[in-house]
């Protein structure tokens, strides 16, 4: 599973605009429609809001991973990940109550892939110089690029 794989330069958002937990969601999930992946975001964003509720995927450090709770085969072709990116942060109900600065939306068409990518992500994650990079990345390329850099040294 290599993330950065199914990640383009068009689902990188490097200002996002929400300010909120919902908006962040709703923005995300847009940016899979603009792209083409996604034909009912209504749909997506139940089961994110859906997964929320359950319990937050605002992690610590700044860091978020909204996705629905299962596979969305009857939504999603393979895996789709959407990078958001909100310097000053918002509030995403983190574990650690800090504001959240990064964003991966996942959404997969098979619980095995949601999992499998689910983890990766969460792997890399764990790196403060992962996330140190990530937010002083200037192009979705260089978002891309430290994606990339990142799994090579997993591998």
């Amino acid at each position: 599973m290599n993330i950065g794989s199914y990640l383009g330069p068009e689902n990188v958002i490097l200002t996002m605009k929400a300010t909120d937990k919902k908006g962040a969601i709703a923005e995300l999930v847009d940016n899979l429609v603009q792209a083409g992946r996604l034909t009912e975001p209504d749909e997506l964003i139940e089961a994110v809001v859906a997964r929320e509720e359950l319990c937050t995927t605002g992690l610590e450090n700044g860091v978020a991973i909204p996705h629905p709770r299962h596979g969305q085969p009857h939504l999603i072709e393979g895996l789709a990940i959407v990078f958001g990116r909100k310097k000053r942060g918002l509030d995403f109900e983190s574990m650690d109550g800090k504001p959240t600065r990064l964003l991966f939306l996942l959404c997969a068409e098979s619980d095995t892939v949601h999992l499998r990518s689910l983890a990766r992500l969460s792997r890399l994650l764990k790196d403060s110089n992962f996330r140190k990079r990530l937010m002083e990345a200037v192009d979705p390329e260089g978002i891309i690029a430290v994606v990339g850099e990142a799994e090579g040294a997993l591998d």
